[in-house]
């Protein structure tokens, strides 16, 4: 994949960013940027699976009143999370996850640079890759927790490059591996499927399409409703279109114009579809790769869900490498075009570094700049207060705390969502001097640690605004 002369540049450059975008998510982490949704979720579904059962997860089960033994395959399907059972076994801690997933969107940069080598040289393949492991798109998704979409980006940049390498074997096993991230990405299948048709193997990529639709039906109609015990947790936010996929589609059919219109209004989509695209010059449009932008960005504009459409957290980290990627084909396809030998040269060298000019500087605009602020390296005033009141809380017990303060106590104990409604535990850990969700007020958290002082319960600590409670023997 990497010819020799290159493997340790290669290997220093996904390196770098994947120490990167550790020490940004363990520090977010330690200053409690983290929250139990979804840092804590994974973190228990995690534990399930290291050891050698299935992602039990009590605090969104108790929280949605699912029941404290909810399986979280009846949420979403990502079985692919039994893999970092071993980095568990080494480190049970949530700060692990976040490493994880550092490291593979860093592994993510190795298939980008051989990709791009091949078309544009490996010198311009070292200042794109720099743009895509700079790319805002991972900057969110590190900055939001972590989630099992990690694992899609490498995968999906592995099958690409495999195709462009003709290696269909190994292309097929990372796409089917996707069925395996989110039930969505079996969507995602089907259309690489049609990649691989389109670059030469039509019977292997029809293959491949057919595994990605009856995926879909089995994982939908079969797997979620098993696991979540009969009924199917599917999220459907597309009610502008119909109440299931089959009506979606019979609308989108009987009404082009009206489904154009839902996908570009309201005007904030346009605002983040610019932005997917405009830290490659646009240039994914002029390639073979734009059509596997289409079922991930059908997914996010045609929701009903405003958090789908603007640029934050995770939902854009899965095109990262299809808009890198398919920029550079994008790019070599207009340098073929180009007559003179001085133009062309000229362009296969300045447009590579103008990406990767692209890619650094929107560290200004995006989570990574948090690096160079002070407040995320804090470590008096209300951090350490906050970390003192969940040191109060002794190993092995159930307790209650808000949204931040809930994956710094979930790796020793068995620890829910303080959302107002009383569970069994016996111990309370609060913010009560600033808004937290679930409540989302500081009136309503001062209210709930009052009621339960009312009750008997015993305050242990109280200081800039953290609170610890233990309730009554």
């Amino acid at each position: 994949m990497i010819p020799r002369g290159h493997r340790r540049g290669v290997a220093l450059l996904a390196s770098i960013s994947g120490l990167v975008y550790s020490v940004f998510s363990v520090a977010r982490h330690h200053v409690f940027e983290t929250t139990a949704y979804d840092l804590g979720i994974f973190f228990e579904a995690v534990r399930g699976w290291a050891h050698l059962g299935l992602p039990i997860v009590p605090v969104k089960g108790v929280h949605d009143q699912l029941g404290t033994h909810f399986d979280l395959l009846g949420d979403h399907f990502h079985p692919i999370l039994a893999l970092l059972a071993p980095t568990y076994w080494i480190w049970p801690h949530p700060e692990t996850l976040l490493v994880d997933q550092a490291l593979l969107f860093a592994v993510s940069a190795v298939p980008v640079w051989a990709f791009v080598q091949r078309l544009l040289g490996p010198r311009a393949a070292y200042l794109w890759t720099a743009g895509y492991v700079t790319y805002w798109g991972l900057q969110e998704a590190a900055a939001f927790d972590f989630h099992e979409i990690a694992f899609a980006v490498p995968l999906i940049a592995f099958a690409i490059e495999r195709v462009q390498a003709r290696r269909f074997p190994a292309a097929t096993i990372a796409v089917l591996m996707l069925l395996l991230v989110k039930e969505d990405l079996a969507l995602l299948v089907a259309f690489l499927g049609l990649y691989i048709a389109v670059h030469g193997r039509r019977v292997l990529g029809s293959a491949v399409t057919a595994a990605g639709v009856v995926g879909y039906v089995l994982i939908t109609r079969v797997f979620l409703p098993h696991f979540a015990g009969g009924q199917a947790f599917m999220y459907w936010t597309y009610d502008s279109l119909g109440k299931d996929l089959p009506s979606a589609l019979g609308f989108m059919a009987r009404h082009p114009f009206r489904t154009v219109q839902l996908f570009f209004t309201p005007a904030v989509k346009w605002h983040t579809l610019l932005w997917i695209f405009a830290p490659f010059a646009l240039l994914t449009a002029g390639s073979s790769t734009l059509i596997l932008l289409v079922p991930l960005l059908a997914e996010r504009f045609f929701s009903s869900g405003p958090q789908y459409w603007v640029t934050g957290y995770h939902y854009t980290a899965t095109a990262a490498p299809i808009v890198a990627m398919g920029a550079a084909e994008g790019l070599h396809r207009i340098l073929r075009l180009v007559p003179k030998d001085s133009v062309r040269a000229a362009a296969g060298r300045w447009v590579p570094a103008a990406v990767a000019v692209a890619g650094l500087a929107s560290i200004a605009y995006f989570p990574l700049h948090e690096l160079f602020l002070p407040r995320l390296w804090a470590t008096g005033g209300r951090v350490a207060a906050a970390h003192a009141a969940v040191a109060q809380v002794p190993r092995g017990v159930t307790v209650e705390a808000t949204d931040r303060l809930q994956p710094h106590l979930v790796d020793h104990t068995n620890a829910l969502l303080l959302d107002g409604t009383e569970t069994t535990a016996t111990w309370l850990v609060a913010d009560v001097g600033k808004p937290d969700w679930p409540l989302k007020s500081v009136d309503k958290q001062q209210a709930y640690v009052a009621q339960r002082e009312a009750e008997g319960w015993t305050v242990v600590f109280n200081r800039d605004g953290f609170v610890v409670l233990h309730g009554p023997s």
